[in-house]
């Protein structure tokens, strides 16, 4: 009796069924198509994170150094290279999309930035006669500026970024942590004291 009414039972409802199992079908491919297009998107910004990571390596070590100062040699070749592997780094960096990776990548570049940074401030760069070609007082053109522009701006702090130390954060960060302890924290309390005087002086001389 129990076999009958069962079969009677998808008898009647087949059609429903048969609906049910269709849209099940339905979202169950739609759901591997979403699954295969995310392990696409994230295997490929990794692929692409390593590439935009090697090409900021590259811009720093395109700059090679004189051994005895460590001042970048006024190659107007290396120069290229450089601003060459930083307009690759960005061509690369806007293709990534999936947020944890950009961010990640973002630390990477100022990283880079900061040890470029370091790599060109120095006092043989602020001479014009360090980008020029010696010998050639017609169009002493050496390195190219177009280049000197792309490199020593991306080793400054990007005016389109906002500093993360202006954050809300980093505020809340520095109220809720203990920086006055220890032999440096007293140093700086006293830096902030010596800070504060001078402020107070300026203030008056006004």
């Amino acid at each position: 009796m129990e076999l009958l009414q069962v079969l009677d039972f998808v008898t009647k409802y087949s059609d429903g069924l048969v609906g049910f199992a269709a849209i099940l079908a339905l979202l169950t491919f739609v759901f591997n198509i979403i699954s295969w297009r995310r392990d696409t998107r994230i295997k490929s910004d990794i692929e692409i994170s390593k590439q935009a990571k090697a090409a900021l390596i590259r811009c720093y070590e395109a700059l090679e150094q004189v051994p005895d100062n460590g001042v970048p040699k006024p190659s107007r070749l290396n120069w290229l290279t450089s601003a060459r592997h930083i307009i690759r780094y960005y061509e690369l960096k806007k293709t990534i999309k999936i947020r944890t990776y950009k961010t990640v990548l973002a630390e990477e570049e100022e990283y880079w930035r900061h040890k470029l940074y370091k790599l060109l401030d120095t006092e043989a760069l602020a001479q014009n006669k360090y980008y020029m070609k010696v010998g050639d007082e017609v169009y002493p053109e050496g390195i190219d500026p177009r280049s000197a522009k792309i490199v020593i701006g991306f080793s400054n702090w990007p005016n389109s970024v906002k500093d993360p130390i202006s954050s809300k954060f980093a505020k809340k960060f520095i109220n809720n942590s203990n920086y006055e302890s220890g032999l440096a924290g007293r140093g700086l309390k006293s830096y902030e004291e010596t800070l504060k005087i001078a402020i107070e002086k300026l203030g008056k001389s006004e």
